[in-house]
Protein backbone atom coordinates (compact mmCIF):
# COMPACT_ATOMS: atom_id res chain seq x y z
CA UNK A 1 0.00 0.00 0.00
CA UNK A 2 1.66 3.41 -1.09
CA UNK A 3 2.05 5.73 1.66
CA UNK A 4 1.74 9.44 1.90
CA UNK A 5 5.51 10.58 2.72
CA UNK A 6 8.43 10.28 0.06
CA UNK A 7 11.30 8.56 1.42
CA UNK A 8 14.87 10.18 0.50
CA UNK A 9 15.30 7.69 -1.69
CA UNK A 10 12.21 7.80 -3.23
CA UNK A 11 12.74 11.63 -4.07
CA UNK A 12 16.18 10.82 -5.22
CA UNK A 13 14.58 8.22 -7.84
CA UNK A 14 11.76 11.24 -8.36
CA UNK A 15 14.53 13.43 -9.21
CA UNK A 16 16.54 11.68 -11.69
CA UNK A 17 12.83 10.64 -13.45
CA UNK A 18 12.93 14.58 -13.67
CA UNK A 19 16.11 14.47 -15.12
CA UNK A 20 15.54 11.80 -17.82
CA UNK A 21 11.92 13.54 -18.72
CA UNK A 22 13.75 16.68 -18.96
CA UNK A 23 16.24 14.87 -21.42
CA UNK A 24 13.40 13.28 -23.96
CA UNK A 25 11.95 16.89 -24.16
CA UNK A 26 15.46 18.42 -25.27
CA UNK A 27 15.69 14.99 -27.95
CA UNK A 28 12.45 15.81 -29.12
CA UNK A 29 12.98 19.62 -29.67
CA UNK A 30 15.98 18.43 -31.41
CA UNK A 31 14.41 16.48 -33.54
CA UNK A 32 11.59 19.56 -34.13
CA UNK A 33 14.57 21.85 -35.01
CA UNK A 34 16.50 19.01 -37.72
CA UNK A 35 12.77 19.46 -39.56
CA UNK A 36 12.30 22.86 -39.95
CA UNK A 37 8.86 24.40 -39.82
CA UNK A 38 7.15 21.56 -41.66
CA UNK A 39 5.09 23.53 -44.74
CA UNK A 40 2.04 20.35 -45.05
CA UNK A 41 0.73 20.92 -48.17
CA UNK A 42 -0.36 17.33 -49.82
CA UNK A 43 0.10 14.02 -48.38
CA UNK A 44 3.49 13.92 -49.94
CA UNK A 45 5.13 16.89 -48.49
CA UNK A 46 3.54 15.68 -44.78
CA UNK A 47 5.32 11.63 -45.37
CA UNK A 48 8.47 13.72 -46.42
CA UNK A 49 8.23 15.70 -42.83
CA UNK A 50 7.01 11.93 -41.14
CA UNK A 51 10.18 10.42 -42.73
CA UNK A 52 12.73 12.74 -41.74
CA UNK A 53 11.33 12.81 -38.00
CA UNK A 54 11.07 9.02 -37.48
CA UNK A 55 14.68 8.33 -38.99
CA UNK A 56 16.37 10.98 -36.13
CA UNK A 57 18.38 9.28 -33.74
CA UNK A 58 16.80 12.13 -31.00
CA UNK A 59 13.28 10.33 -32.03
CA UNK A 60 14.66 7.34 -30.71
CA UNK A 61 15.80 8.27 -27.25
CA UNK A 62 13.44 10.99 -26.68
CA UNK A 63 11.12 7.86 -26.85
CA UNK A 64 13.39 5.50 -24.94
CA UNK A 65 13.44 8.35 -22.25
CA UNK A 66 10.22 7.84 -21.96
CA UNK A 67 9.84 4.36 -21.61
CA UNK A 68 12.26 5.03 -18.62
CA UNK A 69 10.58 7.64 -17.29
CA UNK A 70 7.27 5.14 -17.49
CA UNK A 71 8.79 2.61 -15.47
CA UNK A 72 10.39 4.72 -12.98
CA UNK A 73 7.16 6.25 -12.18
CA UNK A 74 5.22 3.09 -12.11
CA UNK A 75 7.60 2.31 -9.25
CA UNK A 76 7.48 5.34 -7.56
CA UNK A 77 3.38 4.76 -7.26
CA UNK A 78 3.81 1.55 -5.95
CA UNK A 79 5.79 2.85 -3.06
CA UNK A 80 4.22 6.50 -2.35
CA UNK A 81 0.68 8.19 -3.33
CA UNK A 82 0.21 10.13 -6.22
CA UNK A 83 -0.84 13.22 -4.23
CA UNK A 84 2.54 12.84 -2.74
CA UNK A 85 5.25 12.15 -5.70
CA UNK A 86 3.51 14.15 -8.05
CA UNK A 87 4.43 17.93 -6.43
CA UNK A 88 8.10 16.74 -7.12
CA UNK A 89 7.36 16.68 -10.96
CA UNK A 90 7.26 20.70 -10.69
CA UNK A 91 10.69 20.72 -10.86
CA UNK A 92 10.94 19.69 -14.35
CA UNK A 93 9.48 23.52 -15.29
CA UNK A 94 13.01 24.72 -13.74
CA UNK A 95 15.27 22.37 -15.48
CA UNK A 96 13.73 22.62 -19.01
CA UNK A 97 14.03 26.14 -18.63
CA UNK A 98 18.28 25.19 -17.93
CA UNK A 99 18.39 23.11 -20.17
CA UNK A 100 16.54 25.28 -23.05
CA UNK A 101 18.81 28.08 -21.45
CA UNK A 102 21.99 26.38 -21.76
CA UNK A 103 21.58 23.94 -24.91
CA UNK A 104 19.28 25.17 -27.09
CA UNK A 105 20.20 28.91 -26.16
CA UNK A 106 16.80 30.08 -26.07
CA UNK A 107 15.73 33.32 -24.18
CA UNK A 108 14.18 32.80 -20.67
CA UNK A 109 12.53 35.97 -19.70
CA UNK A 110 12.87 37.41 -16.54
CA UNK A 111 8.69 37.13 -15.97
CA UNK A 112 9.37 33.48 -16.94
CA UNK A 113 11.86 32.74 -14.58
CA UNK A 114 9.63 34.40 -11.77
CA UNK A 115 6.44 32.23 -12.81
CA UNK A 116 8.57 29.18 -12.31
CA UNK A 117 10.23 29.57 -8.88
CA UNK A 118 6.31 30.85 -7.97
CA UNK A 119 5.47 27.40 -9.34
CA UNK A 120 7.93 25.73 -7.21
CA UNK A 121 6.98 27.92 -4.12
CA UNK A 122 3.66 27.07 -4.52
CA UNK A 123 4.19 23.42 -4.76
CA UNK A 124 6.42 23.48 -1.70
CA UNK A 125 3.42 24.87 0.53
CA UNK A 126 1.23 22.67 -0.34
CA UNK A 127 3.22 20.04 -0.21
CA UNK A 128 5.02 20.79 2.99
CA UNK A 129 3.46 18.01 5.79
CA UNK A 130 2.96 19.29 9.09
CA UNK A 131 3.26 16.97 11.70
CA UNK A 132 0.37 14.92 13.60
CA UNK A 133 -1.36 16.70 16.28
CA UNK A 134 -0.80 14.88 19.29
CA UNK A 135 -3.40 14.06 21.45
CA UNK A 136 -4.07 15.87 24.82
CA UNK A 137 -3.65 13.50 27.90
CA UNK A 138 -5.79 11.51 29.28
Amino acid sequence: MPKRGVPLAILGVLFLNEAVDTFAQFCFKKTALAQGAPAIHSLGSAGAFLSGVFSSGYLGLGLAAVALVFVSWTVVLSKVDLSAAMPVTSVSYLLVALVALVFLHERIPVLEWAGILFIIAGVAIVSWESPEPKAPPP
